[in-house]
């Protein structure tokens, strides 16, 4: 793989199915051997790699866990023009994943969490004392999954009161001008 990336030169874009596993791309596993020479490869020669970061790998043996086989390495081009996603065409035991290489920073989705770190922890354990009652008797599956329902919600409630809403952050500047004031202002800062 050394070489191959060698004779690319200083700036591509490569991407398939390398049947090798790592953790770094978001494999469940390491291949061992394989892996980590991959990696000290993609490391080495200053290269980074993109995944979607699910399986795309279906085996049909149950025995086999799916996994994330395809993927991109990319060198000399920022990341952060560039979108993977899954294509779920299950047509074999691969899903395709597609790159997108766009001319504005690709703006990654927030993920949704119960708290942030500003969470007041003895906020959200008060809350839960108060609402969980322990002495209900369970006398049916019904009941179980009514008081588990119940459970969640309380922590939902709980993990709500207990943390601060966080306030979104302004969009980077090439976001929020057209391409030609972008060109502009890389020119200007370029001179």
């Amino acid at each position: 793989m050394g070489e191959i990336v060698n004779k690319l030169g200083v700036r591509f874009i490569i991407g398939g199915d390398f049947n090798i596993k790592h953790t770094a791309w978001g494999s469940r596993v390491i291949t061992p051997g394989k892996g980590n020479e991959l990696l000290r490869v993609i490391t080495e020669n200053k290269c980074e790699f993109l995944s979607s970061g699910n399986p795309t790998y279906w085996p049909a043996d149950i025995n086999k866990t799916p996994d994330l086989l395809d993927f991109f390495i990319t060198k000399g081009i920022s990341t952060k023009y560039m979108e993977v996603k899954d294509i779920y065409d299950l047509s074999s035991d691969h899903s395709p994943v597609s790159l997108t290489l766009g001319m504005e920073i690709s703006q990654s989705k927030r993920k949704s969490t119960l708290t942030n770190k500003y969470a007041s922890w003895s906020i959200f354990r008060e809350h839960v004392d108060d609402k969980i009652k322990l002495k209900i008797k369970l006398k049916s599956e019904s009941d179980i999954e009514n008081q588990a329902e119940m459970l969640i919600e309380h922590i939902r409630e709980a993990s709500k009161a207990a943390t601060p809403e966080m306030k979104e952050r302004g969009h980077p500047i090439g976001l929020l001008y057209n391409a030609e004031i972008r060109l502009g202002i890389k020119e200007r800062r370029r001179a």
